[in-house]
């Protein structure tokens, strides 16, 4: 063992990489009668008993830094080191003496184990953290291949960061159900070829922070999405079926309105009879079409509110037929489509509804039916509770017995799935796992969808379009980010007002003047010249012509070290030469990393004092367009800097409240960096963590009725957010991403 210095610090703190491997895919899902599948796949829970306790386990969290996570849940023996315990994972390992070097191919060679650590700046090691009962770190004060693993213990280890992710145990104990549940995603994509199971995995997958492809072991073909899209026009036959086949669609990032051929929206809307309020017949059809319509950003009648309402029974809670006596699972549905239809916390309904979910609950913390609690039951309770904004872990729901959570976490068996009764009926348990997930994930429904936001802020933008062909707001610059963000969506980038005219024609006129503003507008001027497929070399300007590229080179090789030029500028020309396929000045990008904050990241002006995050992102996106990656120092600092920045709702902006032009902006320069920003690693939430939510979600939650996103600049939040939301960075950043840009080059000349 090292001494305490740094050195020795590392050999203390190195450790493992991992993320993706998964034990083995098989098929497993036992076919079953339709009548039972479709009871279980509405959430009607039948009685059943979790079985005995399982034997003694050691939970593993790796934390690769970049936004992706795993969790596995490893047998425990006496005397097992944490080293050992790493070398039973499903991650290969390499190892020199007592140090982790590197894991799942993340790391350092055995010959030179701590590679990442030789500069003056930056240091990036396996660092190694024992975990408490809330899922918080210590840092360990002892190397793994001597420390011993306590029975029921939590072990870490993260990459590049000074701490794992938080990882309470509902969250983990939802990661291992989820892992347990890939087992069932078919080779078309979706969850035992049903749609409803599929919308469950995308709830859970979604709350917990998993890429929802990599459900399977392999993250290739059709996933989630792609098996919903094609299998809902069959499912959706009712208004329940419909409901939750579009909440799901959304959760997994696809459009209900565009439900492969099929408009999911029309067909709920189709359900709905205006003298009752409600769609469909009972609670369930209501509920779920409620909770669809709101996922997918639609607008509910007025009616629809007192239409759920008006099924309540009159000593709370709610029946699946609004007629018998309620039941935990209807009740817990109801509450979560009541607060996505606009009920108060402080309403009557509501408050009877909690009442009737305090006084059935069990001894054992569950819900159920018969007298008996189950899993299905208490997950639908569970996550009504936190619709209701209660926390389930705690006051009148844990006062005196368990939790509804810890009813649920005891049920686990020790391959993740939980078990609905001592039977181990795969089928049973699978629904009950899906079932489970928000609870467990903190995240009740409904999970709004990027794709319906998208579509609707897309209209508004275009909505905005000016006679003469560009998209007012603060004049070119403001119609340069509506041309980069309709191209980042897919979208023609020169779309043709009523008067002929398009932004192309706008910012021939203007763009001469508009970049000899300054070095920041000459480069986002070439960046949307490239999307437009406009010659930069020959730009008219009166009887004679501009040539931006030749501008953009001088100023650029002249902003080198002067003071005067800040780090929008210098990012802006790495962008806007990039984007040209032009050299960069020798000294450039040196530049731009030397122009940061002292405290990490960057602020407006060269060296400030303090860092800001629309600054920063744009910064990491002018640095991975030059090429710059996670290996550089002024990236880590960045990134360490940006972690701390976020804020709890999951996103980043000014005096503690998030924007979408901050959060878009640095959502982009992440994803350029090759961060997994829609991962757990980068959400999150409450106490201890749990209930995550990452960027996107902050971004959605800003979005106005009318498409737009809110901000002092309507026209720039919302061409921020649509960036942002179509996920990708950059169209120049990646190496032969060009090709896929092609068609939008060529179009509308």
């Amino acid at each position: 063992m090292m001494g305490d210095g740094a050195a020795g610090r590392r050999w203390r703190l190195n450790g493992l990489s991992g993320i993706g491997r998964r034990r083995g895919w098989r098929w497993s899902a036992r076919r079953v009668a339709l009548g039972l599948a479709m009871t279980l796949a509405m959430g009607l829970g039948v009685a059943g008993q979790a079985g005995a306790a399982a034997p003694p386990a050691v939970d593993l969290v790796v934390d690769r830094g970049d936004g992706d996570a795993q969790v596995e849940r490893l047998p425990w023996e006496a005397g097992m080191t944490g080293l050992a315990l790493l070398g039973r994972s499903s991650l290969p390992v390499v190892t020199s003496g007592g140090a982790v070097c590197a894991i799942d191919g993340l790391g350092c060679p055995a010959t030179d184990c701590f590679c990442a650590c030789k500069g003056a700046r930056g240091c990036r090691f396996w660092g190694y953290h024992h975990g408490d009962a809330a899922g918080a770190w210590t840092e360990a004060g002892t190397g793994p291949a001597e420390f011993q693993v306590p029975a029921n213990g939590l072990e870490g280890w993260v990459w590049g960061r000074a701490a794992p992710l938080a990882a309470p145990a509902p969250w983990r104990s939802g990661r291992l159900a989820l892992h347990w549940l890939s087992r069932f995603q078919d080779l078309q994509g979706g969850l035992a070829g049903h749609v409803g199971f599929s919308a469950e995995a995308a709830f859970g997958a979604r709350g917990l922070g998993l890429d929802l492809d990599r459900l399977r072991p392999a993250a290739v073909g059709p996933g989630l999405r792609d098996f919903m899209q094609g299998a809902a026009a069959d499912y959706a036959r009712g208004a329940a079926a419909a409901g939750k086949a579009a909440a799901g669609l959304a959760a997994a990032g696809g459009d209900p309105r565009r439900a492969g051929g099929i408009d999911l929206v029309a067909r709920l809307t189709a359900s709905y009879d205006p003298a009752t309020g409600r769609y469909g017949a009972g609670t369930w059809d209501h509920a779920w079409s409620i909770l669809g319509l709101a996922a997918g950003g639609e607008p509910l009648p007025p009616a629809a509110l007192g239409g759920l309402k008006a099924l309540a029974d009159s000593a709370g809670g709610w029946s699946a037929d609004g007629r018998s006596a309620p039941d935990a699972d209807s009740s817990g549905l109801a509450l979560q489509a009541a607060r996505a239809a606009g009920l108060p916390a402080d309403d009557p309904t509501l408050r009877a509804a909690l009442d009737f979910l305090a006084r059935s609950q069990g001894a054992d913390g569950g819900w159920g039916h018969g007298g008996q609690s189950n899993i299905n039951s208490t997950g639908y309770a569970a996550a009504g509770i936190l619709a209701a904004g209660e926390d389930p872990r705690a006051g009148r729901w844990a006062a005196g017995h368990p939790s509804p959570l810890d009813f649920l976490i005891a049920a686990q068996a020790a391959d993740g799935r939980l078990r609905f009764s001592a039977t181990d009926e795969e089928v049973s348990d699978m629904v009950a796992s899906l079932q489970a997930l928000p609870a467990l994930a903190g995240r009740p429904l409904p999970l709004p969808g990027p794709a319906p936001a998208l579509r609707r802020a897309l209209a508004w933008l275009r909505a905005q379009q000016q006679p003469d062909g560009g998209f007012g707001g603060f004049g070119p610059g403001s119609s340069l980010d509506a041309v980069l963000a309709l191209a980042a969506a897919g979208q023609d980038p020169a779309p043709r007002h009523a008067t002929g005219r398009t932004p192309r024609d706008y910012l021939l006129a203007v763009g001469p003047d508009y970049a000899e503003r300054g070095l920041a507008a000459a480069g986002k001027l070439a960046a949307g010249l490239r999307v437009l497929a406009v010659d930069p070399g020959a730009l008219p300007r009166g009887e004679a012509r501009f040539d931006l590229r030749a501008h953009l080179v001088r100023a650029a090789s002249g902003a080198i070290g002067a003071r005067e030029q800040s780090s929008w500028d210098l990012a802006w020309a790495i962008l806007g030469l990039t984007a040209l396929e032009e050299p960069l000045p020798p000294g450039l990008v040196q530049d731009l990393a030397d122009a940061g904050s002292a405290s990490g990241g960057w602020g407006y002006a060269r060296g400030a004092e303090a860092a800001d995050p629309d600054s920063t992102g744009l910064a990491l996106s002018a640095l991975a367009a030059a090429g710059w990656g996670r290996d550089r120092p002024a990236v880590q600092e960045a990134e360490a800097w940006l972690l701390g920045a976020q804020l709890a709702e999951g996103g980043w902006g000014f005096d503690g409240a998030a924007s979408v032009d901050s959060t878009a902006g640095v959502l982009l320069g992440l994803t350029a960096q090759g961060h997994r920003v829609n991962g757990a690693g980068w959400m999150r939430g409450g106490p201890g963590g749990w209930g995550r939510q990452g960027g996107r979600e902050a971004i959605l939650g800003l979005q106005a009725t009318d498409g737009s996103f809110q901000g002092p600049s309507p026209l720039l939040s919302t061409t921020a957010g649509i960036q942002a939301l179509a996920g990708r960075p950059w169209p120049w950043l990646a190496a032969g991403q060009w090709r896929l840009w092609l068609p939008l080059l060529a179009r509308g000349r």
